[in-house]
């Protein structure tokens, strides 16, 4: 039986761990993909912090917008711990308000504010009301809220040492019941219609990781229920006026899911085994000699949400 330790959230963890995350597992395009990051996180040394006095680089939208996504999930499901781990910078303090950072009085005193919460992740202020925004839609949620205070692990990352895979797994999961049979998923998202995001779930591989996390907590020895069979989910939109939504994913969804985890897992444990990491000739198929694959326009979406 698998052997699991329970870790308590937002702990920083060695880079050099030899655990698979549940998002390297599920994001992976091919096998190929997953060792180079696999093997690359491994080998990594680790580098030294930058001197925030010499550097002001200003985030991509991307990196703004998985933040605000960190943000929400900290001050939705741990508020108490949110203000150890984010802080907002109000350009509207500094001394010269209508100019850039690039004023010599602006840039000292962002770098004073960035030192002084050098471990925290830093948001715009107009960000930071996104977040609260958010949180206080979600909250307001009579359905949402009763999921979400109802006694559970929240924020825990679930580690497996030794499966029938014999891969070193870890996943983080955002919050798991006690005593009722399910797991409980905040996202955001910018169209929080249940079908459509379901659908975006499967583009996304996310249901690979909402295998892996059922397959987790249901090889945990200390689970106080016979088996963990729902996954609710709490979506909330991105841009006002912040609609939310609170579904369960169908019986179908879940299967596909676990069907799709235990797939990949296979593959990977014989990747292992091997030492052979295939790259996009998967798609060709174990049957196909000349290791050419088809694709057409119509059903190219079809073949690629299954090739490993």
């Amino acid at each position: 039986m698998p052997t699991y330790r329970l870790k308590e959230s937002l702990i920083i963890y060695d880079e050099k761990s030899q655990y698979a995350s549940g998002t390297e597992i599920a994001k992976a395009k091919t096998p190929f993909h997953f060792n180079y990051n696999f093997c690359k996180k491994n080998n990594a040394e680790k580098k030294p912090k930058i001197d925030v006095l010499k550097v002001i680089k200003p985030p991509s939208k991307f990196e703004i917008e998985m933040m605000i996504g960190r943000a929400v999930h900290t001050l939705v499901l741990e508020p108490d711990i949110f203000k150890n781990h984010f802080a907002y910078f109000d350009r509207s303090k500094l001394p010269f308000p209508t100019e850039s950072l690039r004023n010599p009085k602006n840039k000292e005193y962002y770098n004073n504010f960035r030192k002084q919460n050098f471990e925290k992740q830093i948001l715009e202020y107009d960000s930071y009301l996104k977040v609260v925004a958010m949180r206080d839609s979600i909250y307001q949620n009579v359905v949402a809220i009763k999921q979400l205070f109802d006694g559970g692990y929240i924020e825990n990352i679930w580690y497996s040492d030794k499966n029938e895979y014999n891969i070193k797994n870890k996943v983080r999961i955002d919050f798991v019941k006690k005593d009722k049979p399910y797991i409980l998923d905040v996202t955001t998202t910018t169209n929080a219609h249940p079908t459509k995001l379901a659908n975006e779930f499967i583009d996304n591989n996310k249901h690979i990781s909402f295998g892996n996390q059922l397959w987790s907590v249901n090889n945990d020895p200390d689970r106080k229920v016979d088996e963990y069979k729902r996954i609710i989910i709490i979506a909330v939109e991105k841009y006002p006026p912040y609609a939310v939504s609170c579904f369960n994913l169908d019986d179908n969804f879940i299967e596909f899911s676990k069907h799709a985890f235990n797939k990949r897992m296979e593959t990977l444990k014989k990747c292992f085994e091997t030492k052979k990491w295939p790259s996009y000739d998967i798609l060709a198929g174990q049957d196909n000699k000349t290791g050419i694959s088809e694709a057409g326009v119509s059903n190219f979406k079809m073949n690629y949400e299954s090739i490993w």
